[in-house]
């Protein structure tokens, strides 16, 4: 769906696997800045952001809310997997979005079951 993923060093560490060939691992230049981000963030979303700021026109991909409040604050653009999965279904990548949802509930992701049942409602899926 993607031109290029690019992830820091941290992501990938706390991916804790081999990454797929199609993942660049990028290392940060403003240290600084993920510095300051670490105090309200933790450094994978931390690092995300600040690397986000080092790419001009940038998608972060990120569900935690602090992180997506400090994004906004930054003008920068992002994404979430509940997003990444309506933009699948739309682009007829995927044909259900509802197996991705239970998936994502059985692997540890909080969802809310009220942001549940109104993805489901906008593609039909009731």
């Amino acid at each position: 769906m993607f031109e290029k993923v690019i992830v820091t060093e941290f992501v990938a560490e706390e991916y804790g696997d081999t990454l797929p060939d199609y993942i660049e691992i990028r290392k940060l230049t403003n240290i600084q800045t993920f510095k300051e981000l670490q105090n309200k963030l933790d450094r994978g979303e931390a690092s995300s952001i600040a690397l986000s700021l080092e790419i001009p026109d940038s998608l972060l991909l990120l569900d935690e809310q602090d992180a997506r409040s400090v994004a906004s604050e930054r003008k920068l653009r992002f994404i979430g997997v509940l997003g990444i999965l309506l933009v699948a279904k739309e682009e007829k990548r995927i044909s259900e979005i509802k197996p991705f949802l239970n998936e994502l509930k059985h692997s540890g992701m909080w969802v809310s079951d009220k942001v549940i049942h109104e993805v489901l409602r906008l593609v039909n899926e009731l």
